[in-house]
């Protein structure tokens, strides 16, 4: 079975209004996550691959940033700008084995024999000795912001960020032997594999593959952190190096038709709360509720899922979306019926691979679709003449179903502005340029199906890397022959030029709603509905994230007997906790979870249960770093977690009890082991200077 890494995930609770989806925290649903490019995504004629690693793994940089990455000889190399270093690492734990003095930070590759260094900020590359860094040769570069190298065999690849192109060089003298636009703006890692150059950029936070002869993009994937760095092959598996999260080594998945590339799988947590309050003089009869459930998919494996209370049956909608039916007693004044819905599941970033060649016409769109996802509603008004003038306007006679989204895309992206607007039908959100999350989607569904094309919208609890909160979010998908459903977000490209895309990629999230909007018998196209049977009333939801593998309230302090430190937590909420792992280390950190001592160890954990564990025979006085690992029962691995936070906690030991010594070190600290007594003592400015005799030569 795979195993999988585990990312930090909620920590802050999110308040929601239903009206007004993400108004509240308009920074989380803009602009904060990865755009992705809308060029054709095959190439014909090659292949989509990519390394595939059953076994994920975490290292942190010796530094406080990770750098550029190169493989060779059996060990990582990794470029750290603050120390002048490019460091050696142990793979397999994350070890530092090594360093060279550098001061170049540009990207390095690994020949077989050398190691390739190139200069950031001039067109200089370098041939260096992995032994002791000794330059062998000086060959010119590209640019002045050399950033990705890589080696395929004979030659050296160089992705430079001023020209944003990236080079084929002769490793003898420099000279270009080819060069291609690269896919993105900010140009960072590269490396070669099997034929095909590997590339990171980290203005979209995307991976590329891409055919080296042209340069066009056969398939992509989500970079694991917000600012890639470096990449490297193993030989086996794919590293990745992100500026503030340190270096993974990845895991993707590549469909057997190739139509989806799938990677970094992630544990999320959210606990959801719906309550309804009687806020009349009346009673409500016969409150109900119905609320969607998220179901498993590509993306998403459900683990474990429970309404409290639980639902009294199922239904299932016209789209054959699961429904939690709710029956509840009476309502009086001033009272409140509550739902809790707890969602544990493993989520994956989703590409979706589209080749035009492939596509097929509106009209080879299943009959079931069309009967389903072309129908108008209230708030979609297909037939309004400003829908359909904006429509016609923005397909501009384009019959492909992707590229006919495509366009749809940037239209709404371009027409709208980010802002919290009241109205909630399509020809008075385009009309007045602004509107949230759900806005961009009900006018993209409105567009689409004006001019034939299926449409549906998508709602989801989402996780932001770059602020570690979550929220709410929605976006469209469009259906394109033979593909099925791709998603298209235009709220994340409102602010953007628009050279890249957020199209047909799925981040982080807990999805629990695909809705056509044209079923209201048990949900709204927010995905949850109150039935009554009386009025006033007001409902509220609420959303907050939990961390399934995180170690809370960690407390590490000196130990209450001699040479000893107390270690007190609770243990994490995740219904299938594996192990409990606590590491020692002196003098820094523990790298890894296979870097410092085990000294305590649980492969029967309890849930949340409080635990506390007493480390002896420690030195006096010495400093000791601890650092706790979680797993859960699938082999998902948490990271050094200690009171909440990815850092690691150093606490003192105990002072050992000895007779009376007194001692002064060579730093001139006086040092006392033992009961002091005296009348007084004092300090002050005096300057004094005695004789005295010793019996041997002292310093």
């Amino acid at each position: 079975m795979n195993r999988y890494k585990v990312l930090p995930r909620y920590s802050a609770p999110v308040t929601w209004r239903p009206d007004a989806v993400c108004a509240k925290h308009p920074l989380r649903c803009v602009c904060l996550l990865l755009l992705i490019a809308v060029s054709s995504s095959v190439a014909l004629g090659t292949s989509i691959q990519w390394p595939e690693s059953s076994e994920p793994f975490h290292i942190n940089p010796p530094g406080e940033h990770s750098g550029f990455l190169a493989y060779g000889a059996g060990s990582l190399w990794m470029t750290d700008a603050e120390s002048g270093k490019i460091w050696r690492l142990n793979p397999s734990t994350g070890t530092v084995q090594g360093s060279l003095d550098s001061t170049w930070s540009g990207g390095i590759a690994f020949d077989g024999e050398n190691l390739w260094k190139a200069l950031y900020s001039g067109p200089t590359i370098r041939c260096i000795r992995p032994s002791d860094g000794t330059t062998v040769r000086e060959i010119p570069g590209v640019g002045t912001e050399q950033a990705g190298l890589a080696w395929d065999g004979t030659h050296l690849w160089i992705a430079d960020g001023s020209t944003q192109r990236i080079y084929r060089l002769n490793p003898a003298t420099g000279a270009q032997v080819s060069s291609f636009d690269s896919p993105g703006p900010i140009s960072r890692g590269l490396v070669w594999w099997d034929g095909y150059l590997y590339h990171a950029d980290s203005h979209e936070g995307t991976i590329y593959q891409l055919d080296p002869t042209t340069g066009e993009i056969v398939s992509r994937i989500a970079a694991p952190g917000s600012d890639p760095r470096g990449l490297a092959f193993d030989g086996t598996s794919l590293w990745h190096s992100d500026r503030y999260r340190g270096i993974d080594r990845m895991v993707i998945e590549v469909s057997a038709d190739e139509r989806t590339v799938r990677s970094n799988p992630s544990l999320m947590m959210t606990e959801t709360t719906y309550s309804m309050t009687n806020t009349g003089t009346s009673t409500i009869s016969n409150p109900t509720s119905y609320w969607a459930t998220p179901v498993d998919d590509t993306g998403h494996e459900i683990i474990a899922l429970n309404y409290d209370p639980p639902p009294d049956d199922y239904v299932y909608d016209m789209f054959d979306q699961r429904i939690a039916h709710f029956l509840f007693p009476p309502l009086a004044p001033g009272a409140t019926h509550q739902i809790v819905r707890r969602t544990y599941q493993r989520v994956w970033r989703v590409n979706h691979q589209v080749d035009l060649g492939q596509v097929g016409s509106l009209g080879s769109v299943p009959q079931e679709i069309r009967d389903l996802y072309l129908v108008d509603a209230d708030f979609l008004q297909i037939s309004h003449p400003d829908v359909v003038a904006a429509a016609l306007g923005a397909v501009a006679g384009e019959t492909n179903p992707y590229l006919m989204a495509v366009r749809i895309h940037d239209y709404v992206a371009q027409h709208l502005v980010y802002d919290t607007y009241d109205e909630w039908d399509a020809p008075s959100i385009l009309n007045a340029g602004i509107g949230g999350c759900q806005q961009y989607a009900i006018v993209f569904m409105a567009l689409g199906r004006s001019v034939g094309l299926p449409t549906r919208m998508v709602s989801a609890v989402h996780y932001f890397e770059a602020s570690d909160s979550e929220g709410p979010h929605s976006w469209a998908e469009a259906y394109v022959p033979p593909y099925g459903w791709i998603p298209f977000d235009p709220t994340r490209d409102d602010r953007d030029p628009l050279r890249q895309r957020h199209i047909g990629f799925e981040t982080p999230e807990i999805v629990y709603f695909r809705d056509g909007g044209t079923d209201d018998r048990y949900v709204y196209w927010w995905g949850r509905c109150w039935w009554t049977g009386g009025l006033p009333r007001s409902t509220a939801r609420t959303v907050s994230g939990l961390a399934p593998l995180r170690v809370d309230s960690f407390v590490a302090e000196t130990g209450t007997t001699p040479c000893s430190v107390n270690l007190s937590w609770s243990n994490p909420i995740a219904s299938d906790l594996g192990a409990v792992v606590v590491k020692r280390k002196t003098g820094t950190y523990p790298a890894s979870r296979n870097d410092g001592a085990t000294v305590y160890e649980d492969t029967s954990p309890t849930p949340e249960a409080a635990t506390a564990f007493m480390d002896t025979g420690l030195s006096p006085g010495a400093t000791y770093y601890y650092a706790v690992f979680t797993r859960s029962t699938t082999g998902i691995w948490r990271g050094i977690v200690e009171q909440g936070v990815n850092a690691d906690f150093a606490v003192a030991s105990s002072t050992e009890d000895t007779s009376a010594v007194f001692r002064v070190d060579s730093a001139g600290n006086v040092f006392g082991d033992g009961t002091f007594s005296a009348d007084r003592f004092l300090a002050g400015s005096a300057d004094i200077a005695e004789w005295a005799y010793v019996s041997e030569p002292v310093t």
